[in-house]
């Protein structure tokens, strides 16, 4: 597997809008960021963009994409989702707008719209 060189990147402190800001020492890469539900990241100085810059918080840690088959993966996969009643009011209101469109009436037996008369 190609190995890219990487760059570490440090956390320096959060301020009291919750913009943290990040410096990479290696380039000088130095940004500002905020994370969702407002996300924002504001560069400071770009550095080095040819390089992948990894860093981490809170035991948390950011690194490269690595893109794995399923058989591969440590993660279980999900498991199914129940299928959620539907309401009696909610059924009763899709049937009767799929009761009052008709979708199949204006198609000819290739699927294309037949003439109108």
């Amino acid at each position: 597997m190609y190995d890219a060189e990487s760059h570490e990147m440090e956390l320096r402190g959060v301020d009291e809008a919750g913009f943290e800001e990040w410096y990479c020492p290696s380039c000088g890469r130095h940004f500002l960021m905020r994370w969702p539900p407002d996300y924002t990241r504001s560069i400071i100085a770009p550095g080095d963009e040819h390089v992948t810059h990894v860093g981490g918080k809170g035991g948390l840690r950011m690194g490269p994409l690595a893109i794995t088959s399923a058989e591969h993966s440590s993660i279980d996969p999900a498991p199914p989702t129940p299928d959620l009643p539907i309401s009696d009011h909610i059924d009763a209101l899709w049937r009767k707008v799929l009761d009052t469109i008709e979708l199949d009436d204006d198609l000819d037996t290739e699927g294309q719209a037949g003439d109108q008369q």
